[in-house]
């Protein structure tokens, strides 16, 4: 099965095995005499992506997940588009990128911490918040720091098809007792990199350059937090100001 998306301003043809545009990529779907990229799936790929189907717990446990066959070619497929866009300066970072008007915020952090809880009381409790991606959103860096949503957006499948300037990005642990601060990238160099998709490991130190110019556009935060809604407005009006 054939189709095309677009994803950062890119047209990718898809030649697939398992897939329909329409099963995981609809909001992405274009229709063009013109592809920037063709990208086939092998059956090789999605066996990879099964095998590879794990993340650790708070603890260092591997958890894993089980996906469907349909699932694993999605994620091969967005193996192939990463790499393709690594090379024109753009990362995939594991976090919830938020849209208040037209300024991005990320809340990232290891899986279980509940990124996805504390997003969605931004949504319901700051005026113009929406969800631009809920799991994967690609960043391109240059002058300005570019967030996009896209197809791979987590379970709950919120994504807006847009981009967006990323203001700020907030490195969540979960606490009682509420604290944020803003951080240089030496501090949470080492959380940023384990969130960030690395293509390939001859990358490593073009990615560490990336995110070293990521860091003159942007601004770092380590919050501390529980789930109320009070943490969450809290946290908007602190980074929104600073």
């Amino acid at each position: 099965m054939e189709f095309q998306i677009k994803v950062v301003n890119t047209i990718f043809h898809i030649d697939s095995i398992n897939l329909t545009g329409e099963s995981f990529f609809k909001d992405y779907l274009v229709t063009s005499q013109h592809s920037d990229y063709f990208l086939s799936i092998k059956e090789e790929d999605i066996l990879y992506e099964k095998e590879m189907g794990y993340v650790l717990d708070l603890h260092g446990k591997r958890i894993d997940r089980h996906f469907s066959k349909e699932i694993c070619e999605s994620l091969a497929i967005q193996r192939k588009v990463s790499q393709i866009l690594f090379e024109k300066d753009v990362i995939l970072l594991h976090g919830e990128l938020i849209g208040v008007g037209n300024e991005g915020y990320i809340l990232t952090a290891k899986s279980g911490v509940g990124k996805s809880t504390r997003a969605l009381k931004w949504i319901e409790n700051i005026p113009c918040a929406y969800i631009v991606d809920g799991d994967k959103p690609f960043l391109s860096i240059g002058e300005e720091i570019i967030g996009y949503g896209t197809p791979w957006c987590g379970k709950e499948g919120l994504n807006t098809n847009t981009s967006i300037r990323i203001k700020g990005i907030c490195f969540l642990s979960r606490n009682k007792e509420y604290s944020i601060e803003e951080v240089g990238i030496s501090q949470v160099f080492s959380r940023l990199l384990y969130q960030v998709h690395l293509p390939d490991p001859k990358d490593t130190v073009k990615m560490i350059q990336l995110l070293n110019k990521m860091s003159q556009s942007v601004k770092f935060y380590d919050l501390q937090c529980d789930r109320s809604t009070q943490s969450a407005i809290r946290t908007y009006q602190y980074i929104s100001n600073n």
